[in-house]
């Protein structure tokens, strides 16, 4: 069993407007709509099918955070 994030992060149920870059959905949505974007937002792959580089992006993000906040 496989699936295609592309598609999964093109469903509009799960993403209203998936086509247009909107931020702002994942804080003005209801808590019914963000539980269906959590659920359906596979940014790295889901299982042993995972991206081997999820450890470093996030190390990326805090280090980059962490500088713009200092």
């Amino acid at each position: 069993v496989s699936m295609s994030s592309w598609v999964l992060h093109q469903d509009e149920t799960c993403f209203p407007n998936p086509t247009k870059f909107e931020p702002e959905r994942w804080l003005d949505s209801d808590s019914d709509q963000l539980k269906r974007m959590e659920k359906a937002f596979v940014p790295f792959g889901k299982g042993t099918r995972g991206c081997v580089g999820m450890p470093l992006a996030y190390c990326e993000l805090y280090v980059t955070l962490g500088t713009l906040f200092r």
